[in-house]
């Protein structure tokens, strides 16, 4: 068994979507209602949802989560103590309404002062979700009624391995606390094309990539023995590292590391969780009815990853919204705090982003 104590960083990109009232989109007639994406794009998306969701477990709520929380921005801050939840579907439902928000004119949040709680400065300003995804790769909807703006905004994603990947029972034991878990060891030649190594310094210091049968996004997992304030800075700090590694690879003394050698072991938690969350800390400081919501469901196994999420965003039109101011064998083994990012091949930043501290998300053996 290996015994695991360290931090473990887990960046995923992935789309989401936004959710406030889970029902009001099929209970409401409205006068005007604008869709963001055409019929055939979401003909696809619920084909997506549908084909994903009977992987997920049913649905929980953050508060029964002591260990985990969510965070609506790469920018937000991170626990060391606490696992870290971020998905892109929040920001791009918070960009459609701020869309519909100018449109009437409601002054009071076209302009965030600095003064504001400290999740909607950083909401308003964060702009590293943009480009995450491709417009057919989430949807948003908007309605607009006289009385209410209320927008949603959701994606799904399955990404398969070709080759199934090895289970690795009594194999991992994270901060003291045995837990099911993946990988592949070096003489599983066959498996050696669904990992890329990008990055390796030593067992504490690595970024592997797993990929997928999509060529276009990508699994990739970073443990480090750095601590970093922000998913932002993980993410800055890992373009970094990839970009060393492919100047390393080049070079005879160090290019080892970026070859799976016979005696190398990667082994990686299974994960999986299904977790809604309110931000509360928004709601507080606008009209009592308006609410912000969003959920995201994620499965990370031998078999491939898969991510649905979905945000809702709700806000009454006739009370405007009110802002108050203020040479070796490579050990590459998940059992420390880690990143896990979902993300294109051809986006700088994540869709989707997890911080592992603990066991929490984690299936246990």
């Amino acid at each position: 068994m290996r015994q695991i104590t360290h931090l473990l960083l887990l960046f995923f990109w992935i789309t989401t979507a936004c959710k406030t009232d889970k029902n009001s989109f099929s209970n409401n007639t409205t006068d005007s209602v604008a869709l963001s994406i055409e019929k055939n794009q979401k003909d696809t998306l619920k084909k997506v949802l549908a084909d994903t969701l009977s992987a997920f477990p049913k649905v929980e709520d953050i508060s029964k989560y002591k260990e985990t929380t969510v965070i609506p921005t790469l920018e937000h801050t991170l626990s060391y103590n606490k696992n870290a939840i971020y998905s892109a579907s929040f920001l791009y439902a918070w960009e459609a309404f701020m869309g519909e928000i100018k449109k009437e004119e409601i002054s009071s949040l076209s302009s965030i002062p600095a003064s504001a709680p400290y999740d909607l400065v950083l909401v308003s300003k964060s702009k590293s979700y943009l480009k995450t995804l491709e417009k057919e790769e989430y949807a948003t909807e908007i309605i607009n009624n006289g009385e209410k703006i209320e927008v949603k905004a959701s994606f799904a994603k399955s990404l398969p391995f070709e080759i199934k990947l090895k289970k690795m029972d009594d194999m991992l034991i994270f901060k003291g606390i045995k837990v099911a878990a993946f990988g592949l060891l070096g003489e599983d030649l066959e498996m050696h094309k669904i990992v890329k190594i990008l990055y390796y310094k030593d067992d504490n210091n690595f970024i592997i990539s797993l990929l997928p049968k999509d060529e276009k996004h990508q699994i990739i997992l970073y443990k480090s023995s750095a601590v970093y304030p922000t998913m932002m800075t993980a993410t800055q700090d890992l373009n970094q590292k990839i970009a060393l590694g492919e100047k390393e690879k080049l070079v005879q003394n160090t290019a080892w590391r970026y070859y799976i050698e016979e005696k190398d072991e990667i082994i990686i938690p299974r994960m999986k969780f299904n977790i809604e969350n309110t931000y509360t800390t928004i709601s507080a400081f606008t009209p009592e009815d308006d609410s912000y919501y969003q959920r995201t469901a994620f499965v990370l196994d031998e078999n491939g990853a898969k991510i649905e999420s979905e945000a809702i965003i709700q806000s009454k039109k006739d009370e405007p919204m009110i802002i108050t101011e203020k040479p070796k064998p490579k050990k590459m083994i998940f059992d420390k705090p880690f990143l896990l990012f979902l993300k294109r091949v051809d986006s700088s930043n994540p869709y989707f982003g997890l911080w592992t501290t603990n066991t929490e998300l984690m299936q246990k053996e």
